[in-house]
């Protein structure tokens, strides 16, 4: 419901004919959080307890200061390898996950609590697969399931590639220096995604 409540607004708020649902995850967070900041105010307040001492606190945070995080020299280019962790010549080239994506992934898990959300998300990012003769983009139906049978039969060692990617996806951040709000603390409280905002 969250994220079809977002979609709406940013399909409002969007001037030109972008397809808010194609926006990968976190442009789409990001233009949410800045948006809810030009209309109902750029502070948000935010619960944190101090976990030594239970003590709690309220801590406003302005969301004009949230970044988008990005990895460094992340590709989007995974290089499949066999069994024995030799290349085999074939390239999964990955997408970010969109709003519609993410939207997917929820109705599969309300669907069947089982699913597995990684291997569904691996899925779903992969937009091409690459060998060296042949290009071909993974639509939906038969290829979608061909890509999601080869990821689930990887080894780890194979799929520590497409885990690393997934670890990576670009993300909504903001920080909070914690000896700024509890005496004697150490350290940062990660705020990450849009549900830690509101």
């Amino acid at each position: 419901e969250i994220r079809r409540a977002i979609r709406q607004i940013l399909t409002n708020i969007v001037s030109d004919d972008t397809d808010v649902a194609k926006l990968p995850m976190a442009e789409a967070e990001f233009l949410f959080i800045n948006a809810r900041a030009k209309s109902v105010g750029e502070k948000v307040d935010i619960n944190l307890e101090n976990a030594k001492t239970g003590q709690n606190k309220k801590v406003s945070v302005d969301l004009t200061e949230v970044k988008i995080q990005i990895q460094k020299n992340r590709s989007l280019k995974i290089p499949i390898e066999d069994g024995n962790g030799v290349a085999t010549g074939d390239i999964f080239i990955m997408k970010e996950p969109t709003i519609e994506d993410s939207e997917a992934i929820l109705m599969l898990k309300k669907q069947d609590e089982s699913v597995n959300e990684d291997l569904e998300l691996a899925t779903i990012c992969v937009d091409k697969v690459c060998s060296q003769t042949d290009s071909s983009d993974v639509g939906e139906g038969k290829e979608r399931d061909q890509v999601k049978d080869f990821i689930e039969s990887m080894t780890p060692k194979q799929y520590l590639t497409i885990d690393n990617f997934l670890d990576g996806i670009p993300r909504i951040r903001h920080e909070i220096d914690l000896s700024k709000v509890f005496e004697g603390a150490k350290g940062k409280y990660v705020l990450e995604g849009l549900d830690a905002f509101f």
